[in-house]
């Protein structure tokens, strides 16, 4: 994390399309979606989005994303076997190598256990690396009724 925080090192990965950093996420349970379609979970009437933003980019090159933690993150070295054995519970998704627009929802989805914080990434294939134009420092802080 160090490398990340004390030079550049941190924005180039985030505008080479290497990492997507999200600021503001609380330690709850969350429904992640990982979604190729215009169509949003929060499109549902009964859902709470929060948060929509756009403008940020991520290169696909070995056909697999994964959702990290800073615990992970922070422990990189102990990590690596852990992520890459697809253990269960850990998001991942499976895309095809390329450029994306990436869109993030944030806010609050009905789920069988009550209302539950809810991410969803909507990823648009490009021909061509899009143009980078999130704000990293923006807080995707969910409101969320049950914690």
């Amino acid at each position: 994390m160090t490398e990340f925080t004390t030079n550049d090192s941190g924005e180039k990965a985030v505008e080479s399309g290497v990492i997507i950093p999200m600021r503001g996420i609380e330690n709850y349970p969350y429904t992640v979606y990982f979604n190729e379609s215009s169509d949003s979970v929060f499109s549902a009437q009964n859902s709470d989005l929060q948060h929509r933003k756009a403008g940020y980019l991520i290169e696909v090159k070995s056909s697999r994303l994964h959702l990290l933690t800073m615990p992970l993150l922070r422990a990189w070295s102990k990590s690596v076997g852990f992520i890459e054995s697809g253990t269960p519970g850990k998001p991942f998704f499976d895309l095809e190598n390329g450029w994306y627009a990436v869109e993030i929802l944030c806010g609050e989805t009905p789920q069988e256990s009550g209302w539950e914080p809810t991410i969803e990434f909507l990823f648009e294939p490009r021909e061509t690396k899009p143009v980078y134009g999130a704000n990293v420092d923006y807080s995707f802080h969910i409101s969320a009724r049950e914690y």
